[in-house]
Order: structure tokens, then sequence, then C-alpha cells
């Protein structure tokens, strides 16, 4: 089972984040080094809030860490690589990430709150008015961090984009890890046509984008439409999934063949 865009045959090298021009936001699994989950930030009149991807993960497995003059987001992140299913696609980064910024002079750290939805973890930092003695704000300063996009090629990947996906099969069943953060489960359509499965949902943009100053902007939104082609042996129309903590969990029961 994969996409229609790629073939079995293709190398791991042919999905680095180089190849395909995502760096750090997809790849090959099992990277030795820190990989960067892709972060948003956003100003307004009485906070920063810092929006990261991070599909796939509980609270409990990502340690934030506001030390005066920096905030540093951290953790390991493990993808099923243990299983012992045949692996047919790995786009998915596991292992440790960390993203690090140094905060502006107006940032009050110790004003903070934490949270995570659907795969998108959310940090709240109160900004200190200039009444209470803050100098006026230099915006935060990315440590070693991704480019940025530019305004035409972040219009191209809003209008569709395509996530990253981890393939595997089994004796009995294939199954597709799909990263969907901030996706609901009633926005996702999953159909089969023939052998094909259909994936369909919108990435939309909170609110706070829309009204806020944007300091930075990595994540992705807009239409996902992808489309697995699936082997003979498949049962297609007996397909199953769940979207839980931001990943889309795909199963396809394989047909017994005599």
């Amino acid at each position: 089972m994969y996409p229609e865009d790629h073939k079995p045959a293709e190398s791991a090298q042919a999905h680095s984040p180089e190849k395909r021009g995502r760096a750090g936001v997809s790849g090959v699994r099992g990277l030795n080094q820190a990989w960067s989950p892709p972060v948003d930030i956003i100003r307004d009149d009485n906070e920063y809030i810092v929006e990261c991807d991070l599909p796939g993960l509980a609270l409990g497995q990502i340690e934030v860490v506001l030390d005066r003059d920096m905030l540093m987001i951290q953790g390991l992140r493990t993808t099923g690589s243990e299983r012992t299913e045949r692996c047919e696609r790995q786009e998915r980064f596991s292992g440790r990430f960390l993203r690090s910024f140094r905060l502006p002079t107006d940032c009050r750290p110790g004003a903070s709150t934490i949270s995570l939805d659907a795969g998108v973890l959310v940090v709240r930092l109160h900004r200190v008015s200039r009444t209470e003695g803050a100098s006026i704000p230099g915006g935060f300063q990315a440590m070693g961090t991704l480019p940025l996009l530019s305004d035409s090629l972040r219009h191209r990947f809003d209008s569709a984009w395509q996530p990253p996906v981890d393939l595997t099969g089994s004796d009995t069943c294939y199954h597709a890890v799909i990263e969907m953060p901030g996706v609901r489960p009633a926005d996702v359509l999953v159909l089969a046509v023939g052998r094909t499965l259909v994936v369909r949902t919108v990435r939309h943009r909170p609110l706070l984008h829309q009204h806020g100053m944007p300091h930075r902007q990595e994540r992705f939104f807009g239409a996902i439409d992808l489309r697995m082609t699936l082997p003979p042996d498949a049962a297609a129309h007996a397909f199953s999934w769940t979207l839980e903590r931001g990943t889309l969990n795909l199963a396809v029961p394989r047909r017994l063949v005599y």
C-alpha cells in the first residue's frame, strides 16, 4: 500500500527531507540527530502564542523549559519501528526532537500556560506592557531552526499539501499512519474507490492567525487529498480508521489467498 505519487521501489534517500523540499517537517525515520518539529509564533496585545506540531505524543512525553530568556521544547518520539511488520514507506521522524528560541524582552516566562490538543502543543507567554518597564521587543530569535517559508511557497502548500505517511504490512493487515495535527475526526473523509483508498480533510488555520501578528510561520494548513493504491490481496472496503493525538491510523485487512 503506497501513495499514488510514489512507487514502492524508491529508495529511502528519495524520501529524505532534502529531496522532499520540506526540511524538518517530514523525513526518514531513525535519524540519530535531533529533528525539528514545525512551529508558528503569533503575537497579540496580551501574549505570545507558540504552536508546535507534535502528532502522536502525549503531554507527558514533551518537556517545555522556560529558563530566563530561553524557551525550549524537547522530547522523544517513537513511531512504531519496534513492530515486526514489513515497512513499505517511512516518512515520519522519530527520535529526539528539539526547538529553542530566545524570548523577546517584553515576554514574562513566569506567566505561561501549556496545553496539547490534537497533536498541537500550545505555549502561551504573557507580554509585559511598557508601563511595567519592558523595553521595545525584538521578537523571537530562533536557535538553529528551520528556514521560514516565502509567501508564494506557503500559498502553494496551503492550497493542497501532503502530510508524512508511514506504511507497513503484516500477514493479516496493511497499516498506514498519517500525521494530521490539528485535524478533527468530523473533518475527515476516508473512502475506498476500487483498490484505492482516498483520505480527504482540511486543516483549518486557527482564528488567532487571522487577528494576531505572525512572528514565525512553519506549519502547513489547507486541503489534504491523499490517495493510496492497495495491493491486490487487500480488502479495501473493509478498512477502519481512528484519529488520535493528531495521527490518523488506517487498517486494511488482507484476503486469504489459497
